[in-house]
């Protein structure tokens, strides 16, 4: 009886770390990074990526000038971790547009808490490459 303590409170005890250690949903979270088409012409962003049942959601921040919604996204992991958002926002005059970001993790540090991602950007026309780290 004693022994079936012992264990159980050494489960209890390792609970915690366990739970801790876990990262939840590879795209869910808050991303930091740039986008542009040159070195010289970074923007740069904050992604806020959630993950409800099979659906992406979030915002883009600056998304010029406020956020923009994500509106839609997919994650396809059975093909190399890729990733396709689409966002919509206003730009200085109201007018609308969207941002379409196609990506792909890396999967060499998939398991990190600091995941990246890298791929092209589209923002109203505006075309460039954009890198996100998953803070």
């Amino acid at each position: 009886m004693m022994k079936i303590k012992s264990c159980l409170l050494g489960l209890l005890i390792l609970l915690p770390v366990a739970t801790s250690a876990q990262q939840g949903h590879p795209l869910a979270g808050i991303w930091l990074g740039d986008w542009g088409a040159a070195d010289s012409d970074r923007k740069q962003v904050v992604v806020e990526l959630t993950w409800t049942d099979t659906s992406l959601g979030g915002n883009i921040n600056p998304g010029y000038p406020d956020e923009a919604i994500i509106a839609s996204g997919k994650l396809d992991s059975a093909n190399g971790w890729k990733v396709h958002i689409e966002a919509a926002g206003t730009d200085e005059s109201g007018k609308a547009f969207t941002t379409i970001l196609e990506g792909q993790l890396h999967e060499s540090d998939l398991g990190s808490a600091n995941r990246t991602m890298t791929g092209s950007w589209n923002q109203g026309g505006v075309s460039g490459n954009f890198n996100l780290r998953r803070e």
